[in-house]
């Protein structure tokens, strides 16, 4: 069974931290390649308050060339990271994710 079969049913259900809904935001935009759909998982996700889901985010406005709007999330992206640099576990779920 292809993975994204296995993770949408926990996404659709959706997760106390937002994690399968963000793996499927990555499944969308990057294997099955529908912006639209990945962009509604990362919102979704981005309602969790998951600054990873803006870094992705901001990632499909840069590639639609859409600069403004990518530029907004990375800038927001920071912002939330460094909020929460007091925890390394921010930084940490960062880098491995």
């Amino acid at each position: 069974m292809q993975l994204w079969k296995k993770i949408l049913p926990y996404a659709q259900r959706g997760t106390s931290d937002g994690r399968a809904e963000g793996v499927a935001g990555y499944i969308y935009s990057n294997e099955l390649k529908d912006v639209a759909e990945a962009m509604k998982w990362y919102k979704n996700r981005l309602k969790k308050g998951n600054a990873i889901s803006l870094y992705n985010l901001g990632n499909i406005y840069y590639d639609m060339r859409d600069y403004d709007q990518a530029y907004d999330c990375y800038e927001k992206n920071q912002s939330q990271i460094k909020r929460s640099s007091s925890n390394n576990n921010a930084w940490c779920s960062l880098l491995l994710w």
